[in-house]
């Protein structure tokens, strides 16, 4: 039995002001209320699980930023910025699309857009953070095995989250990325609570919505290399573990958009391989599994499977 549900979290508006705070760039995140929309016709194991997700959600995708050390959480200050905020919260909900088509004009649609924007660049902040999760849905099954007398339960969730990152001077979409979670549970016999999947999801969406923003606003990169060891910016905390292997990328040439003049990215060119040895605090080390002149600066990414 698979139960959709027509839903839409709106997670994350933040707003992105960097600072610097004993040497490090600490960047101040401001999050919007989370918002759900249902259909109303999905079954009661659905709507609990929907509700309980959105428990706590906001306070556990902050947490988890503000974890890293490198974020401030961004609050209202006064009752105009409430009413400015809250008018832009209650916006219209954004559908996913391609990549492309996705909310380019997200902060020149409105009069409400605009005055935001004003607000952001008199507060000095330079991004505008959103994290939508939509296309959700539950799946209950049950299998029995009759030689073994066993029944199997299992209890699937699903949906997409889709992480926008604005520079707010631009009003420009400057990056976008759709994070697919799919969750199971399974046991023998036995049947599962709703808190259960709610715990085991939200860990999962919490996680992976932080790394998107990691990722982007902080870029994995060589900090120094020493004694055959590589040492990267990536801390205890963030989307790394003990025993990753990853590349090492160096930068090249910027491709840019020759009709609309944005940067595309950058030409990339492999330096190596490492594998993740010890995660600290502020920084990982790294051995050496291939050396094509890895140095400072040079990209890291994790190596897909």
């Amino acid at each position: 039995m698979k139960t959709n549900l027509a839903i839409f979290l709106f997670i994350g508006c933040c707003f992105i002001k960097t600072v610097l705070v004993e040497g490090q760039e600490i960047k101040s995140l401001y999050v919007s209320k989370i918002k759900i929309n249902t259909d109303g016709n999905e079954d009661q194991f659905t709507k609990n699980f929907s509700v309980g997700l959105m428990d706590g959600l906001q306070k556990d995708i902050e947490d988890k930023l503000l974890k890293t050390s490198k974020f401030k959480i961004f609050e209202r200050e006064s009752a105009i910025e409430q009413k400015l905020l809250l008018q832009f919260e209650s916006r219209k909900k954004v559908q996913l699309g391609p990549s492309s088509e996705r909310n380019v004009d997200f902060l020149k649609s409105t009069e409400s857009s605009k005055l935001l924007v004003e607000y952001a660049l008199k507060k000095k902040i330079d991004y505008f953070v959103t994290i939508n999760i939509s296309n959700f849905a539950t799946e209950k099954k049950e299998e029995h095995f009759p030689s073994i007398d066993r029944t199997k339960n299992t209890v699937s969730a699903y949906c997409d989250c889709n992480v926008q990152i604005h520079e707010v001077r631009s009003k420009e979409l400057i990056q976008s990325s759709v994070i697919n979670i799919n969750e199971s549970l399974s046991n023998n016999g036995s049947t599962f609570s709703e808190q259960e999947l709610t715990t085991f999801v939200k860990k999962k969406l919490v996680q992976e919505s932080a790394n998107e923003v990691l990722k982007y606003l902080y870029p994995a990169q060589v900090v120094a290399v020493a004694n055959d060891e590589v040492y990267i910016n990536v801390a205890k905390g963030m989307y790394l573990r003990e025993g990753m292997e990853l590349n090492v990328l160096k930068k090249g040439v910027e491709i840019v958009d020759p009709e609309t003049g944005l940067s595309l990215g950058w030409t990339r060119s492999n330096s190596g391989l490492i594998e993740v040895k010890q995660i600290q605090n502020k920084f990982t080390i790294c051995t050496i599994l291939e050396n094509k002149n890895i140095e400072q600066g040079n990209l890291v990414e994790v190596k897909q499977k």
